[in-house]
């Protein structure tokens, strides 16, 4: 986590809430004054005297602002830190050195694991999900989608943050009817990834608790990242639909 600027009294509540809720391993860098110390509105009645008060730091970015040199110095300091296992004890499952870590995690066979695009086919994404988990793939990276024209990939990756491992794997549907099973059951935070998915490319997915759109209202027509999204859709946000623009051109 990487804070910046200053850090208030109402801010406090919710950035500690977001640490807590960061995976393990997890490493702070505070970057310029105000995230540090409060610099000239440490001593204003809504204002934390540095982020240190709230959640640990680990590497201190002095500067106001900090130079792009001396961030990147904060970076460099931070992985000698972890290489050296000095980062601060209760914000790593174990302190020592990542080497030792690494060479004391036990080997997984991963042989029958979707590999890097792996294609998989729809009705089979719980079950391979189920295995990548008991695997050791316990964190889900993202879920997207590609319209090729025709037919729709659905991409997705998970992350094994022991090993510092990555699978990916892809599901191709028709355009004309996309469902894929949902994940929701093995991966929980698939959830707003299977909405967004819905939301901008009208991929369905089996066994959601509640698929419904995320970022545009319920009532708008048609998924504006498929290639047959109309680009004269009265409603297309921040951008005129084609017959106004024509109209605005002919002044």
């Amino acid at each position: 986590m990487i804070i910046a600027g200053t850090v208030t009294v109402k801010m406090a509540e919710r950035i500690k809430r977001l640490y807590d809720q960061m995976p393990f391993p997890k490493w702070v860098i505070a970057t310029g004054s105000c995230a540090i110390s409060g610099d000239h509105y440490r001593h204003i009645y809504s204002v934390v005297p540095g982020v240190d008060w709230v959640i640990p730091v680990d590497v201190y970015v002095p500067g106001c602002p900090p130079t792009p040199e001396a961030f990147m110095d904060g970076i460099i300091e931070l992985q000698r830190l972890i290489s050296e296992g000095k980062t601060r004890p209760h914000l790593n499952v174990v302190s020592e050195p990542l080497e030792q870590r690494a060479s004391k995690v036990r080997p997984v066979k991963t042989g029958d694991l979707p590999r890097e695009g792996t294609y998989i086919p729809p009705n089979e994404v719980l079950e391979f999900a189920r295995r990548l988990k008991e695997g050791g793939f316990d964190f889900l990276t993202y879920i997207t989608a590609v319209d090729y024209g025709g037919s729709i990939d659905v991409v997705y990756s998970v992350r094994s943050l022991e090993r510092n491992e990555d699978r990916v794997w892809k599901v191709r549907v028709e355009t004309e009817n996309p469902v894929v099973q949902s994940i929701v059951p093995i991966y929980k935070g698939a959830e707003w990834h299977e909405r967004e998915v819905y939301d901008l490319f009208g991929v369905r997915f089996l066994g959601h608790p509640n698929l419904c759109r995320i970022l545009l209202p319920e009532d708008w027509e048609g998924h504006p990242l498929r290639k047959d999204y109309p680009m004269d859709t009265p409603r297309l946000p921040y951008r005129p639909s084609r017959k106004e623009y024509e109209a605005w051109k002919k002044g």
